[in-house]
């Protein structure tokens, strides 16, 4: 009977766990999806000054959601979004503002894709 309590309780803290975890991924994931829109919408009808304080922002929410994704997502599939994400400051300075959307959209397909690859199912959970 021991065992078959213990045996509940990892799977309920497994599970709860689980939940936590996602709705921390979910979390992180839309608040720099909608940094992202804002740099897109600034950078059509914006000032500079406001652009770059955009973008520092951005910038500010990668570094406190890079720590959480890191844990919860392979590493591999972070790399490109934040070579793009990290490399908007430079965009913007030296690229006109058509390549800042780019890199932005580009950013943005990069964290859908982190999205649906990262949904529980049972592709992967086996």
């Amino acid at each position: 009977m021991k065992r078959l309590i213990a045996a509940f309780l990892l799977i309920v803290s497994a599970v709860s766990t689980t939940v936590y975890a996602r709705k921390a991924f979910l979390r992180e994931i839309d608040s720099l999806s909608e940094s992202i829109q804002n740099i897109v919408e600034i950078s059509e009808k914006g000032s500079d000054s406001e652009l770059n304080a955009s973008i520092d922002i951005l910038l500010k929410k990668w570094q406190k959601s890079g720590k959480t994704l890191h844990i919860l997502v392979n590493h591999a599939e972070m790399d490109e979004a934040e070579q793009n994400i990290t490399a908007l400051k430079e965009t913007a300075l030296h690229a006109d503002r058509k390549e800042l959307r780019l890199k932005c959209i580009s950013a943005l397909n990069q964290i859908k894709n982190l999205r649906e690859s990262e949904k529980i199912s049972m592709e992967n959970i086996l």
